[in-house]
């Protein structure tokens, strides 16, 4: 398989909006069902460029879309349960999937991510097939700035002092070109990212059949593994912990990329 970087995204027009899109699909694919990847704050799918091209060697078709800050696409939802911008970027996915044809998905949301991942199977549960939560946020309730600050501050510096192996570490993670794109979405996902507690819809979630894996690292300072099995354990069919901390993701791609595919491979099986 070539290169990720070199492959050319092609251009799709979602809701007036035109966006840049990589569909990934694999020589001997596992599945029918494609997996969309809900990135985290500020990624985009050039932060995926491992991981989709080690989840297309394990057979998997892969969608990753750019739009970081989700689109202007009118709401869908009635009465909304979280903050807009994550609606909005629950909107987005769906908005995609649709243009691509695709009736059903599986997600896997990473950091921020997981928050719209969860949010697009409480409203659209029928477009979704099973779940993959990577350092998921969202499931160990309400936080506040300074220490959620503080945290991601430590969670950095673990991950440059111990991930000093690879010249991959934050290459592909183009975040002030991201932020700068709209500096005031970026400032709302951090609030966001802080005060979403989606709890309830985790258990709504998993009370509807849709089965959902949780794969993070045992020194997340972000969103600590212990509060996530504390929080939410009761809601959360499989549970992986690997070494690292938030951001490890970016050293160690093929490693987490591989126990995420051995999730859905498990999930598969259980249909």
């Amino acid at each position: 398989m070539g290169a990720f970087s070199a492959w050319r995204p092609r251009t799709i027009n979602v809701g007036g909006h035109l966006v840049g899109v990589f569909d990934i699909v694999p020589d001997n694919p596992v599945s029918p069902i494609p997996v969309v990847i809900c990135p985290g704050w500020v990624e985009v799918p050039a932060s995926w460029t491992w991981h989709a091209e080690r989840l297309a060697e394990r057979g998997r078709r892969v969608i990753a879309y750019d739009a970081p800050h989700g689109l202007a696409i009118p709401m869908e939802v009635g009465v909304p349960r979280t903050h807009h911008i994550e609606l909005q970027k629950m909107q987005t996915c769906v908005a995609v999937m649709r243009t691509l044809g695709i009736d059903r998905a599986d997600l896997v949301g990473r950091s921020e991510g997981a928050i719209w991942a969860l949010l697009t199977a409480v409203y659209y549960p029928q477009m979704i097939h099973n779940i993959v939560l990577q350092n998921p946020a969202g499931l160990i309730g309400r936080d506040w700035f300074l220490p959620f600050l503080i945290r991601w501050l430590r969670d950095m510096k673990q991950t440059i002092r111990n991930e000093t192996g690879d010249p991959k570490p934050f290459a592909p993670v183009p975040a002030p070109s991201v932020m700068a794109r709209d500096w005031q979405k970026t400032v709302q996902e951090i609030w966001a990212i802080m005060h979403c507690d989606l709890r309830q819809a985790l258990q709504e979630v998993h009370s509807i059949g849709i089965k959902i894996a949780v794969v993070t690292t045992d020194h997340d300072r972000l969103f600590p593994v212990e509060l996530i099995r504390k929080h939410s354990g009761d809601w959360i069919d499989v549970l992986r912990t690997l070494n690292g901390g938030h951001t490890s993701f970016f050293c160690r791609p093929e490693e987490f990329s591989d126990a995420i595919a051995k999730v859905l491979d498990e999930f598969d099986r259980l249909d």
